[in-house]
């Protein structure tokens, strides 16, 4: 296909950028914080369109028909497909649209089996119905790479904000999940990912938050295509298996994506099998194929650092020398948990430190059992909620870690090699944190409620943003209702907690473009533009504004109310993402949540 002359050359990914992007990266000139010699292009798009044009420049194909959030990534994919026809090795590109999420999957898969680089696009819900699908590839050892978009799944009634309940529920599918904090982390793990699924054989999911960070349009370096070429290579190329387990079976060379549907050389694939059998393969899977992955995953890292200067770890740690009381989050809670860190030090003299969980699978429970020994308190922030069981799924993996540096300290370092061993007082306590519920906003001021205020909590689970204390009511039939479950279940005064007033907001933090008279502006409220002090610089100034910064932002820029301009006579479309060709309205915010 490469030799096709019916096919355009694809240039670089800087041509995805069309005219107004062009327009737009002119007018948010960025200086550059990165010294890699592939370090990327600086733009401004929302993680949907990123991951999507990301794909599309390092893949073959892609199965299309996912729901909000995740739509838009297959709208850009198509539309990228539609202009160019071929990825940046000059191979053309398959879409292959389904009626539904199932059906996206499905081809993802079958493209995968014929030697395909394949991609996903999927939303929480969607992926929570792909269940069987999900386990199947992960089985068949397919390096295929699925972006999900996260979404709360239903509940009492549908839901549009995020939630990671679908995350945690494919974390034993058997497929390794790296969890981004930002756009350029979704982009970054969209070629990390793909390194590791193809050199270890089991498939990836690269999660990212809905509105926090699909949506939202934040600074971003798309990758050039001499760092497709030398990090990832052409899914032809002939490599040497990097494991022993699979010199047994492919010999000394291998395809870089096998081609298990393969003519010339057919075998059996998903046959029924008798119990004996299919219990052996599982129990090989977990020794020859899975014992190679966290191997597999530094190295990755580790190479991009040296192509990028964008240094990723599974586990981010910040201002944790010195902490006594930690932060322990996914997804984009963890930059806004880290400026109020900066904060709660400096006004409030609390030692607090930020540890972000950046690999779900494969755990890094070694690490973070290290981080966590001789910590005071562990408050662990969660965007779901398990009515049923005792902890939700990221406290057990701590707990987990935690009784296995425990069991180190009572029965020897080799119980559990590489984990500490932590005796009873160097232990932290740890506390379950309820947060954005069905994408209930989160305010930094809940945050610092709860670093102020943790060592008063008693219990074991408190629901952040939730009044379950009020008491009283100006109507008298609520002031009723409120008596009675109040006198019913006294417990609930202890389980949330909500912001005072009198502290600052992140719901309203937000940069709205407009096009007015043939002219773009960034509406701000005053001259204190720009974050004083941050250890990172600004995504980009423009009019003594700045659009949110990456990685984080810092306390100053998170507390700077600005207006939200109403529709009017004035107001035209929107800019984003509608410049891109994606056919769907923007999202009017980039939040700093």
């Amino acid at each position: 296909m490469g030799n096709n002359p019916n096919l355009r050359a694809r240039p670089d990914m800087p041509s995805f950028a069309s005219s107004a992007l062009r327009l737009l990266r002119q007018v948010l000139g960025t200086p550059s914080r990165t010294q890699g010699a592939y370090a990327g292009t600086p733009t401004a798009l929302d993680g949907n369109t990123a991951i999507a044009v990301t794909e599309a420049g390092l893949g073959e194909g892609a199965g299309l028909g996912a729901s909000f959030p995740s739509d838009t990534a297959a709208l850009a994919w198509r539309a990228e497909q539609q202009r160019l026809g071929v990825n940046m090795m000059g191979e053309a590109l398959v879409g292959c649209m389904a009626e539904g999420p199932r059906g996206a999957l499905a081809a993802a898969i079958g493209l995968s089996l014929a030697g395909t680089r394949a991609s996903a696009f999927l939303s929480g819900p969607d992926l929570a119905s792909a269940q069987d699908l999900l386990a199947t590839a992960a089985g068949r050892h397919l390096p295929l790479v699925v972006h999900l978009g996260n979404r709360a799944l239903a509940g009492s009634a549908a839901a549009v904000g995020s939630g990671h309940e679908a995350s945690h529920l494919s974390a034993d599918s058997g497929c390794f999940m790296l969890f981004a904090a930002n756009v350029q982390e979704a982009v970054d793990f969209a070629l990390i990912a793909r390194r590791v699924a193809e050199q270890a054989l089991i498939p990836g999911l690269v999660v990212m938050d809905g509105e926090q960070t699909a949506l939202a349009i934040q600074e971003v370096r798309l990758p050039p295509g001499e760092l497709v070429k030398k990090y990832l290579g052409a899914p032809a190329d002939e490599i040497q298996p990097p494991t022993p387990a699979q010199k047994l079976l492919f010999g000394e060379q291998r395809r870089r994506v096998p081609r298990w549907h393969d003519p010339d050389r057919p075998v059996l694939l998903g046959g029924m099998q008798p119990a004996a059998s299919w219990g052996l393969g599982k129990a090989a899977d977990h020794v020859f194929v899975g014992g190679h992955l966290d191997e597999i995953l530094d190295d990755a890292f580790k190479q991009f650092a040296q192509h990028t200067g964008r240094d990723h770890q599974a586990v981010s740690a910040f201002r944790m020398d010195d902490a006594q009381l930690v932060l322990v989050a996914q997804g984009a809670v963890i930059e806004t948990a880290e400026a109020v860190a900066d904060q709660v030090r400096a006004a409030h003299k609390i030692e607090v430190g930020v540890l972000g969980v950046l690999s779900l699978r494969p755990f890094p429970g070694r690490r973070i059992a290290a981080l966590l020994r001789s910590k005071k308190r562990v408050c662990v922030l969660e965007r779901l909620d398990t009515p049923l069981a005792g902890d939700p799924p990221l406290l057990r993996e701590l707990r987990a870690a935690l009784d296995r540096a425990r069991e180190n300290a009572r029965f020897g370092a080799d119980t559990h090699p590489g984990y500490p061993a932590m005796d009873g007082m160097h232990s932290p306590r740890l506390l379950s944190v309820a947060y954005g519920l069905g994408g209930l906003p989160l305010t930094g001021a809940d945050l610092v409620g709860l670093c102020t205020g943790a060592d008063s909590i008693k219990g074991s689970r408190i629901y952040l943003g939730v009044a379950f204390s009020q008491k009283f009511s100006a109507y008298p039939k609520r002031q009723v209702l409120l008596d009675r479950l109040h006198r019913e279940y006294p417990e609930i005064a202890g389980l949330g907690l909500e912001s005072t007033p009198n502290l600052p907001d992140l719901e309203d933090y937000c940069r709205q473009w407009e096009c007015i008279e043939g002219g773009c502006s960034l509406h701000r409220e005053n001259e204190r533009a720009g974050p004083e002090g941050s250890r990172h610089g600004p995504i980009a100034e423009y009019q003594d504004a700045r659009l949110r910064q990456n990685p984080r932002p810092s306390w100053s820029s998170l507390t700077r109310a600005l207006p939200i301009v109403p529709p009017g006579p004035k107001r035209d479309r929107i800019l984003f993402p509608r410049m891109l060709s994606t056919g769907r309205e923007p999202h009017a915010r980039a939040t700093a949540t």
